[in-house]
């Protein structure tokens, strides 16, 4: 295994671990078990651990501001019209 696909299984695990963690946070808080300071303190650390996580599994991914100059609106073609008079067909 290559380094990169180290960081991508980390990066994965810690991802998981830290979506988890928010699932069990919630109820634990709303039961009382766990103090509302903490779960706070908890869930920005976890945070953070997301963004890191995030942050080495989008590295690769095209930015949109790192594209060439938007490209030009197709051109439209002419509307002819046909004027019909009469009203009946044959």
């Amino acid at each position: 295994m290559n380094f990169h696909t180290v960081k991508v299984w980390l990066s994965k695990l810690i991802s998981n671990l830290v979506l988890m963690l928010f699932i069990i946070l919630v109820p634990a808080v709303a039961s009382g078990a766990v103090p509302f300071w903490a779960a706070v303190i908890v869930a920005a650390a976890g945070l953070v651990g997301l963004n890191a996580a995030c942050g080495v599994l989008l590295e690769n991914q095209p930015n949109a501001r790192s594209k060439a100059a938007p490209t030009p609106a197709p051109q439209h073609q002419q509307l002819v019209f046909r004027v019909v008079r009469g009203g009946r067909a044959a």
